[in-house]
């Protein structure tokens, strides 16, 4: 189970934190990152932390 939570965790923030880097790379190369695509994917990769505290209960709950 502790797998399954570090794995869920790795998930849900890791597009979050990684994302920010890759458009930081874009503007380095002078791409153009202001499209509407990568807004619409900005907005899901910041709402995926809160499925993840909204899924955190059950498997916890699981676990007992």
């Amino acid at each position: 189970m502790l797998i399954l939570v570090v794995l869920l965790f790795l998930v849900c923030w890791g597009p979050k934190l990684i994302f920010p880097i890759g458009l930081e790379i874009a503007s380095m190369l002078k791409l153009d990152y202001f499209t509407q695509e990568l807004y619409f994917i900005r907005i899901i990769f910041h709402l995926i932390p809160f499925i993840h505290s909204c899924i955190n209960p059950i498997i916890y709950s699981a676990m007992r």
